[in-house]
């Protein structure tokens, strides 16, 4: 299974950067699906990136955001309920990193760090 992702703007990932939409790929079927949003942490703006961006996508109604923190090698799934979000998990570099908007999604946190790194 794989996870493609296109963020707005085209190129890499970037912090404030939407992924949409996604595409995940099984050998039986491939089926469009859109995470909401992915929030890379820069260290010059962290609490930005982890406190105020929380209550914006809040405010905007985005069911499901991660939070991707580089330096500490993990990742925090968040998923709306109602106006505020419930932390689905943290996952670091031992974990497999599930969501509750992608349904099956089953991503080593530790091969993603390094693939990432791989490719910087």
């Amino acid at each position: 299974m794989h996870l493609r992702c296109n963020s707005v703007g085209g190129g890499r990932v970037t912090p404030y950067h939407p992924v949409m939409p996604a595409l995940l790929e099984s050998s039986e079927q491939a089926r469009p699906l859109t995470i909401e949003q992915v929030e890379i942490v820069t260290e010059t703006n962290r609490r930005h990136d982890v406190e105020t961006k929380r209550v914006e996508y809040a405010l905007n109604g985005i069911p499901e955001y991660w939070i991707v923190d580089p330096e500490n090698r993990c990742v925090t799934v968040l998923t709306l309920n109602g106006t505020t979000y419930t932390e689905l998990g943290n996952f670091g570099s031992g974990d497999t990193l599930t969501s509750a908007l992608l349904d099956g999604l089953k991503l080593n946190v530790k091969a993603m760090f390094d693939e990432a790194e791989a490719q910087a």
